[in-house]
């Protein structure tokens, strides 16, 4: 399966060339924002970016009530939409991990004053989940059948693979793939802090998966959008070829840990180089790695346990210390920047010493991307030019 084009909102920006200029850089995008009160850092969009979403969405009335993934998610599809050829073919696969919160979290609270009585009158289907690609297919006009999912942080990666499933069963010539996440609220803040994952310790980078010498967990929240065109067939468009995927899951020790070993990332990966020609090397692993001390070891304790040969041991790279995790996002953030590596020779390093051996690849030519959601799941893709 092929892209023939992606779009973003993020930390990073929207444009092409702000993206690429972050990236180059090393300074995290993390900022400051309010919490109750408090200060607490978070990967936020630019405020100039928001204001052209507003601008986009004030132009049609009916949609100022919906919830920021609603927004997010239709301003990204609006950069893409003209690669997709047929939209009586073309069908919409859009995920979230925490779906309309912003929107639950203030109809909740107007449901609390009235005693409990009563609520607004769109708060259904406003709040619900399949809102999200319903709304996209609308506006856009897509017939193709459209589908909306959560697997929590590996949703968007799902959302590709449903897409590639829909087009190999020939329900549809093209997919708009995407994930949309909007999680800085209070309600979020508030279940990440109670889960004692959140890092609000003053640093240069606030959010630093193996960064030397820390002990800390380094979790740090953001929001974002990103949207594709996911075809059969590669044209003059194309940016890159999906070439494999594998799933991988495991019994978790709790609710929202993994195995010490990354046994289900052991087992995505596997799956993922199984499905390779003989004698393909993978040069770059874009990890999940979201700056949580344990989840970071696992991942890459079963990036050793797979990759054996050192002398193709893939170079590893986390994006989390520039923007955050994105959830839904997060996946698809890094397909992106898989894409900006094939087609522009971008080189991603991390910007602070870390405490583990990381062989730079000179020339990059196939990347791993992982991902990995709450209840012992995992997702790796595999991507050339």
């Amino acid at each position: 399966m092929y892209i023939s084009a992606i779009s973003s909102v993020s930390p990073l920006g929207n444009d092409v060339s702000d993206i690429v200029k972050n990236y180059n850089s090393s300074k995290s995008l993390l900022s400051k924002i309010d919490f109750n009160g408090d200060e607490i850092y978070a990967g936020c969009i630019p405020e100039n970016i928001i204001k052209d979403i507003d601008n986009f969405i004030c132009d049609y009335n009916y949609l100022k009530n919906r919830d920021k993934i609603v927004k997010y998610a239709l301003f990204v599809t609006r950069e893409i939409i003209d690669f997709a050829k047929d939209k009586s073919k073309t069908g919409v696969a859009f995920g979230s991990s925490r779906g309309s919160t912003e929107t639950f979290e203030r109809t909740y609270d107007e449901f609390a004053k009235t005693g409990y009585k009563k609520v607004e009158l769109l708060t259904s289907p406003l709040t619900t989940l399949g809102n999200l690609s319903s709304e996209i297919a609308s506006f856009y006009d897509t017939k193709g059948g459209d589908i909306s999912n959560s697997m929590t942080c590996s949703t968007g990666l799902q959302a590709l693979i449903n897409g590639m499933a829909w087009l190999k069963a020939g329900f549809c010539e093209q997919f708009i793939v995407g994930a949309s996440e909007a999680p800085l609220t209070n309600f979020t803040f508030a279940q990440t802090k109670a889960l004692k994952i959140y890092n609000n310790i003053e640093s240069e980078f606030p959010c630093r998966p193996f960064m030397k010498g820390n002990d800390k967990t380094s979790f740090i929240l953001g929001e974002a959008a990103v949207a594709l065109i996911l075809s059969k067939e590669a044209d003059a468009n194309t940016l890159g070829k999906i070439e494999s995927f594998g799933f991988g899951y495991e019994n978790p020790p709790s609710l929202t840990g993994i195995s010490e070993d990354g046994d289900c990332f052991a087992e995505s990966m596997q799956n993922a180089i199984s499905k390779l020609p003989p004698n393909e090397n993978i040069d770059l692993i874009l990890m999940h790695a979201p700056g949580t001390l344990k989840g970071d070891k696992a991942e890459l304790t079963a990036i050793n346990k797979i990759f054996t040969n050192k002398e193709y041991i893939p170079q590893i790279y986390s994006n989390k210390w520039l923007i955050g995790h994105t959830y839904a996002a997060s996946g698809l953030l890094n397909l992106q920047l898989a894409l900006l590596i094939l087609n522009h020779g971008l080189k991603v390093d991390f910007p602070y010493p870390i405490d583990i051996e990381n062989k730079k690849s000179d020339i990059i030519k196939r990347i791993m991307i992982n991902a990995t959601g709450f209840g012992g799941n995992a997702i790796s893709i595999i991507v050339n030019k």
